[in-house]
C-alpha cells in the first residue's frame, strides 16, 4: 500500500491518482529486517521508481513500542509528521502503540488523538494490526468480530482489510474487505 501511494499507481483496484508522501514507523522490525524486505523488493521496480520511492517514502525504524499515550512519544511522533509532511502515515503495529492492553478506554483514548492528528497534520493513517488467533470452532478468523482487541479498534476506521493465507507454501495472500466506509471493494 505505501509503496503503490508514493509511486502514484493502483492498488488492489483502487486509483491512486498522484504520487503521496509517506511514512512508515516500523515499531517492530529493526534495521537489518526492514533492510532485508526493501533488498527483496527493490529488483521489482525501475531506478525511476527507486528514485521516487527515495522522494516518497521515508522509513522511521524504531523496532520498539512508540507510546502514542505519553507526551514523549507524541512529541517525537509530531516532529516526524512536522518534518516529512506526509500524506499517509502507516504504523507497523497497532500493538505497539501503547504499553497497555488495547482495552475500551485506551482504545478510544488513542483514537481521539489520532482523529485531532488527522485534522491538524491532513494525513490519512494506517495500521497494521493483528486478529485473534484461530482457535475451537473459529478455525479462520477473518471477520471484524475477530480483530484483535476491544471492539472500538475498528469503530472509527474509514477501512479495514484483512489478509489471509490460507497455505503457508503459497505467497497468495486472500485480501478481505471488513469494513469500507468510502469505497467500493477493490478487484
Amino acid at each position: 500500500l505505501g509503496l503503490h501511494c508514493a509511486l502514484g499507481k493502483n492498488f488492489l483496484g483502487w486509483n491512486i491518482s498522484k504520487k503521496l508522501k509517506v511514512v512508515l514507523f516500523s515499531l517492530e522490525m529493526n534495521h537489518v529486517e526492514m533492510k532485508f524486505f526493501v533488498e527483496t523488493m527493490a529488483p521489482g521496480y525501475s531506478q525511476a521508481e527507486i528514485e521516487a520511492l527515495e522522494r516518497n517514502f521515508q522509513f522511521i525504524t524504531l523496532s520498539e513500542p512508540l507510546p502514542m499515550d505519553s507526551t514523549e512519544g507524541r512529541r517525537f511522533f509530531e516532529s516526524i509528521l512536522d518534518e516529512y509532511k506526509p500524506d499517509i502515515v502507516i504504523f507497523d503495529s497497532m500493538g505497539k502503540l501503547t504499553n497497555e492492553e488495547l482495552k475500551e478506554r485506551k482504545v478510544k483514548q488513542l483514537d481521539s488523538y489520532f482523529a485531532a492528528i488527522r485534522s491538524k497534520y491532513g494525513c490519512a493513517l494506517w495500521f497494521i494490526h493483528h486478529n485473534r488467533k484461530a482457535n475451537g470452532d473459529n478455525k479462520k478468523p477473518k471477520e471484524l468480530s475477530d480483530i484483535y482487541g476491544s471492539q472500538y479498534v475498528t469503530a472509527n476506521a474509514t477501512s479495514v482489510l484483512g489478509l489471509w493465507k490460507d497455505n503457508p507454501e503459497d505467497s497468495a495472500l486472500e485480501v478481505i474487505y471488513l469494513k469500507l466506509r468510502f469505497a467500493p471493494p477493490g478487484k
